[in-house]
């Protein structure tokens, strides 16, 4: 019962129907671990510069507490439309962006997603130590992975653009995703990636006698959305 308990913990950390995006831009000084606790906003401008319009603000509210959580809000709020945050780390979130200027310190973050699947886009200047970025390509490469999509059957290969590997994953009974596994990065090589395939998960876990193989996967797709992610608060 306690393994089922935690699988379900885990899983609900996890958000699907999100714009990912190329990575993700975030307020730099906050932390659990941070004696620097505060609220703060980050502008979201219609064009990449600070003399254009003010479109929308990701608002960080500090915890009233220790162990209270942050909380992000998008604003204005818009009947229909979803704010687009993504948890990168322990109870830290910020906005995906799919592009980046020709000098690098801005992003175009995607900050709402309406019923209808339409993107709502804006600019955010990149100011460290203010706010900082971090590109999927990157970060995936750091931390052990699942694929996002819970649905498909995932697809393992003996190397890039080669040939599909039949690998089984152990299935689950509980919770929304349908296999029990963790993937271990080893090496990349543009958008595919070595892993160690373990299954069932050894991820927090000593499973008995379980099965593993090194294959190579797509971890991110041709725009360079993340066809992975992780858990981000860990064990």
């Amino acid at each position: 019962m306690r393994n089922i308990v935690f699988l379900l913990v885990l899983l609900s950390n996890i958000s699907y129907g999100k714009d990912y995006g190329i990575g993700v831009i975030y307020f730099s000084a906050h932390g659990v671990n941070s004696s620097s606790f505060q609220t703060d906003s980050m502008s979201i401008f219609a064009e990449p510069s600070r003399s254009s319009k003010i479109i929308a603000k990701l608002r960080q509210i500090a915890p009233k507490g220790d162990k209270a959580p942050y909380q992000y809000i998008v604003t204005p709020s818009m009947r229909g439309v979803s704010k687009n945050i993504v948890e990168f780390a322990y109870e830290e979130s910020g906005l995906p962006f799919d592009s980046v200027n020709e000098t690098r310190n801005w992003v175009r973050a995607v900050y709402g997603l309406s019923d209808s699947n339409i993107s709502y886009k804006g600019w955010v200047e990149v100011q460290s130590p203010h706010t900082e970025i971090i590109f999927w390509s990157v970060k995936l490469k750091q931390r052990d992975v699942f694929f996002l999509s819970i649905s498909p059957v995932p697809k393992f290969f003996d190397e890039p653009n080669g040939n599909e590997v039949e690998f089984p994953l152990v299935e689950f009974k509980y919770g929304e995703r349908r296999y029990n596994y963790i993937m271990h990065p080893l090496k990349s090589e543009g958008s595919w990636l070595q892993v160690l395939v373990v299954t069932p998960s050894d991820f927090c876990e000593n499973p008995l006698n379980p099965k593993k193989k090194i294959l190579w996967i797509r971890y991110l797709d041709d725009s360079g959305r993340p066809l992975v992610f992780y858990y981000s608060r860990g064990c």
